[in-house]
């Protein structure tokens, strides 16, 4: 018990000073930062999230797809654990907005990508899930998901289809838009 707690506070102390360094980071650095404080499940401060949220952000047009992809969805795990726990680490509205915009700045390619039929079906459920636990409101989501889904209608396999469809109930899409309907439960199959 006394072993993991220096392992706790060595691990806070590292994610200050990445913090500290993110000029210095690549995009690669940033990847690797917030997959292992994701996947370890390794509190990661919201002010410092937000850090690296806006790092990512003026650094956009470095990531290739896969990169944007696994930073926002580690960002997007680390920002939730941090609003189960509550408490003095809940997130403000400023830092919501700044991943929201760091997201959709990320994204735009990865839509765009998505639309051509140029994403795969694992990386754009990833790039989804991203999208809405950042709460990036991108409009350009639902085209893409739906041309992805007519593109690459081979690798859609039903636990895809049904995450996708979840996700987009979730931003509102109504149920009759036929990207629901090639996504729902009857359809999934058919695709």
């Amino acid at each position: 018990k006394h072993e993991c707690l220096r392992v706790c506070v060595c691990l806070g102390s590292l994610a200050e000073a990445s913090v500290a360094s993110l000029p210095l980071f690549l995009p690669r650095e940033i990847v690797s930062l917030l997959r292992t404080y994701a996947r370890w499940q390794i509190a990661f401060e919201c002010e410092h999230l937000r850090k690296v949220a806006d790092r990512m952000r003026t650094m956009h047009a470095q990531f290739d797809t896969e990169g944007a992809v696994s930073a926002l969805y580690s960002l997007g795990l680390l920002m939730q654990r941090n609003s189960a726990r509550g408490g003095g680490s809940s997130a403000t509205e400023t830092q919501w907005a700044s991943l929201g915009a760091a997201a959709r700045s990320l994204l735009e390619p990865v839509w765009r990508r998505a639309h051509k039929g140029e994403v795969d079906v694992s990386t754009l459920l990833r790039a989804v899930e991203a999208s809405v636990s950042l709460c990036a409101e991108d409009e350009a989501l639902v085209d893409a998901v739906a041309a992805a889904v007519v593109r690459r209608r081979t690798e859609l396999d039903p636990h895809s289809a049904s995450a996708l469809h979840e996700f987009l109930i979730h931003l509102g899409c109504p149920p009759d838009e036929d990207v629901m309907l090639a996504l729902s439960g009857d359809h999934a199959s058919k695709v």
